[in-house]
């Protein structure tokens, strides 16, 4: 659960076990709400109604409805922050090239996919500072962890090279690049082969 701080969508800390029950009832109900019918019909009374609390409650915990989002949008970007982790003590303190491009290409767009209706607020909801805000500092995160693999596999770029190289590779690896060519129906074997290439041949120039 995201620490409570001027910076964060939650307007009280959270305290007791009753207290992030609650928050997670109303970011369960919005993330379902979402997830059947996008942002169509949700408001903070929906929200309520859905989390079977009073909207007193809702306002409680947060100002309002694009407050609530931001907490979810929040929560699924930890969440696939986790799934990186996972990937990083696998790999261990010497990655091997292959096994670190074979992680990254299946995992990053995974763990980007499970989370697919709130990363579907990032599209829709991008103009909201909080939103903004919590991309940038995901997608910086992303691209450091990124080039410190790369280091550790004995990388010697500058860092702005690296970490250039890395906001490449983190393109590249997301699902929704690949996600936008499907929508446009480009998504074949051959783009699918393309993407291995692109991948590897980016990687590769870290050495």
């Amino acid at each position: 659960m995201p620490q409570t701080s001027k910076d964060q969508p939650l307007r009280r800390p959270v305290v007791q076990k009753r207290s992030a029950k609650k928050i997670e009832d109303i970011l369960t109900a919005t993330e379902r709400h979402i997830a059947a019918h996008g942002l169509i019909d949700l408001s903070t009374n929906q929200i309520a109604k859905n989390a079977g609390i009073s909207i007193g409650t809702v306002y409680h915990y947060f100002d309002d409805k694009e407050a609530i989002l931001a907490a979810l949008y929040s929560r699924a970007l930890d969440r696939i922050w986790v799934a990186l982790v996972a990937i990083d003590t696998e790999l261990g303190a010497t990655p091997n090239f292959d096994h670190f491009l074979e992680l990254a290409r299946t995992r990053i767009a995974a763990a980007e996919r499970d989370e697919t209706p709130q990363m579907f607020l990032s599209g829709l909801l991008r103009g909201l500072p909080a939103i903004k805000k919590l991309d940038a500092a995901h997608n910086e995160r992303v691209i450091d962890w990124l080039a410190s693999i790369l280091r550790r596999m004995g990388s010697k770029l500058p860092d702005a090279k690296l970490n250039k190289l890395s906001m490449y590779l983190y393109i590249v690896f997301s699902s929704s690049t690949w996600e936008a060519f499907a929508a446009l129906g480009k998504v074949d074997s051959d783009i699918e082969s393309w993407r291995d290439d692109i991948v590897e041949t980016l990687a590769r120039k870290a050495f």
